[in-house]
């Protein structure tokens, strides 16, 4: 941008202060000579200039300066023209008006000064702020010329900002001769649309997103665009890292699925296989049985009997439980999984209450035999239940889904151990494989039922672990 003549005369001091008195003392000599004969009009007009000069160069000191000249004019008049009273007169107005001439034009000069210091202000922001963007700016023209650069662009092209300044963009950005295909000034050239795309440029070293918007002339109309472009190549690095190991763990999951499926192929094959050996050993026992009168023999064969009937039902029980943690963990619906665990036992002589609706939990896809196996429980050893009640309460940020009977209760010095593997009266992994179950999704179960008076098993599910479908009154 040129800078203005009178903008350039303010910048050397020495200028205008030369100017303001170069003026004043001629035109104060050319007035004393015309007053000395006898000519007083139109010459005396010839001090406004160095007041004019002076109340703009130098705005606070303009007033002064102007009644100085005034006052020296009027002496000038008194002087040589003091016989003529209307000349006097005329005068003393003409000093009235340089003095008003010269208030107005500093004033002027100070509003003037003052609109411009804010303007050099706002642009040596601006600039600042344009140079402290770490991402790369360029404003380019149409003809693919740098208009402007900031620092972090010029450092990155190897040069200053004002010898970027001319220079064609995709000779020093992508080091062609000509502009590239993905190019997205010359899309914004033809559509007049931001357009934004991600780089890789080798002549920059590094990944870049790069945003080009269209800015306008005075009259709205485009003359080019401003490029931003960001670099993003430690985040496109960490990107292609998380992919690879997003592979590798889609991979290992993969393996450990078919691992699990081959596994439970084994144990399917391998329990089918000692079942039907089991079939046949009983088979021989119970005709064992029949050919021999030995009290004590048959006393043996029927412990035996047991032993393996025993056996047989702790490997059929596996079967039920050999999918743990091998299926996705899933939202259900609790009170439906709860009816539908207890329409496969004989509840006939028992009431079963559901007191709570709505009301779904994060858990393997087991969770049907979790309910099973506490109601098979009771049923099993309960002795005289007549009523099975599951309901809900919130504490906290904590759910507890609570299981009750009326039957004989858990004695408090076992409390804890059936949850452990192998302990019970029937197969002994009921509730160790509940407990096991309800682990995947940190669910939590404990035993705090009164001993005469029937089991209550908490199952303590996190916060983040439920959700209610609908509302529902009974949740406290």
């Amino acid at each position: 941008m040129a800078v203005p003549s009178i903008d350039r005369l303010r910048s050397h001091p020495s200028i205008p202060l030369l100017l303001v008195l170069s003026a004043a003392i001629g035109s104060c000599a050319i007035n004393l000579y015309c007053l000395l004969i006898g000519i007083t009009i139109v010459v005396s007009h010839l001090l406004y200039i160095p007041i004019i000069l002076a109340a703009f160069y130098y705005p606070k000191r303009g007033v002064p300066f102007a009644i100085g000249i005034a006052a020296l004019y009027f002496a000038m008049v008194a002087t040589t023209r003091s016989a003529y009273p209307t000349d006097l007169v005329s005068a003393a107005a003409r000093c009235v008006v340089f003095v008003l001439i010269a208030s107005v034009v500093s004033y002027l000069s100070l509003r003037l000064n003052e609109e411009q210091r804010r303007h050099i202000m706002a642009r040596e922001e601006w600039e600042r702020t344009f140079d402290a963007v770490p991402d790369l700016i360029a404003l380019i023209d149409f003809k693919y010329r740098i208009l402007r650069v900031n620092r972090s662009m010029a450092k990155k092209l190897g040069v200053s900002a004002e010898q970027a300044i001319g220079l064609l963009c995709y000779e020093v950005v992508h080091c062609t001769h000509e502009p590239p295909d993905f190019c997205p000034h010359t899309k914004l050239m033809l559509d007049g649309k931001e357009h934004t795309s991600e780089v890789r440029e080798g002549c920059l070293g590094g990944d870049y997103l790069v945003t080009v918007s269209p800015f306008y002339d005075d009259h709205g109309n485009p003359i080019g665009s401003v490029h931003i472009a960001r670099d993003i190549t430690e985040r496109r690095a960490m990107q292609q890292k998380a992919e690879f190991h997003t592979n590798e763990l889609e991979r290992y999951n993969e393996a450990l699925k078919q691992a699990n499926q081959k596994l439970n192929i084994l144990s399917q094959i391998t329990r089918h296989d000692i079942l039907n050996k089991i079939t046949a050993v009983l088979a021989y026992l119970e005709l064992s049985q029949e050919l021999t009168k030995d009290p004590s023999l048959l006393d043996y064969i029927q412990r035996e009997i047991e032993t393996v009937r025993a056996i047989e039902r702790q490997i059929d029980f596996t079967h039920y439980y050999q999918d743990i943690g091998v299926h996705a963990p899933e939202w259900q619906d609790v009170a439906s999984t709860v009816r539908r665990a207890a329409a496969q036992l004989p509840l006939a002589d028992i009431s079963l209450k559901v007191q709570f609706d709505g009301i779904s939990i994060y858990a393997d896809p087991l969770i049907e035999k979790v309910f099973y196996n506490l109601m098979e429980n009771t049923v099993r050893h309960g002795e005289h239940v007549t009523e099975i009640l599951f309901l809900a309460e919130k504490t906290n940020d904590v759910l507890f889904i609570l299981y009750e009977d009326n039957g004989v209760g858990i004695a408090p010095e076992i409390k804890e151990k059936i949850f452990i593997r192998g302990f019970g009266k029937h197969t002994g992994l009921g509730l160790f494989l509940i407990r096991e179950i309800l682990s995947i999704t940190g669910i939590t179960i404990a035993e705090t039922g009164e001993y005469g008076k029937g089991v209550r098993f908490e199952i303590r599910v996190p916060n983040d672990r439920y959700r209610r479908s609908v509302p529902s009154t009974d949740v406290q």
